[in-house]
């Protein structure tokens, strides 16, 4: 079981990182761009980031609850053990 509580807990490392990486993105995203002569600018696709902050919160959602199930399957093993 700590195998699932060691994949969970890294899986929700890396939602957090995800998560953070596209809220950066959405709050640099310029209100109103202004392209300058001879630049080009890249724009933030806000949909996609947006979508990308529900994936990471539903896959830290999920491993929230892989860890809170291992928790339970140890405590009930102790108890049948005890």
């Amino acid at each position: 079981m700590m195998d699932a509580i060691t994949t969970a807990t890294m899986g929700m490392r890396m939602n957090a990182v995800s998560f953070q990486k596209s809220a950066v993105r959405v709050v640099q995203q310029p209100v109103t761009p202004v392209p300058k002569a001879g630049l080009k600018t890249e724009a933030t696709d806000i949909t996609a980031e947006i979508i990308n902050l529900k994936i990471a919160e539903i896959g830290y959602a999920a491993n929230a609850t892989v860890i809170r199930t291992a928790g339970d399957m140890s405590k009930t093993l102790l108890d049948i053990l005890i």
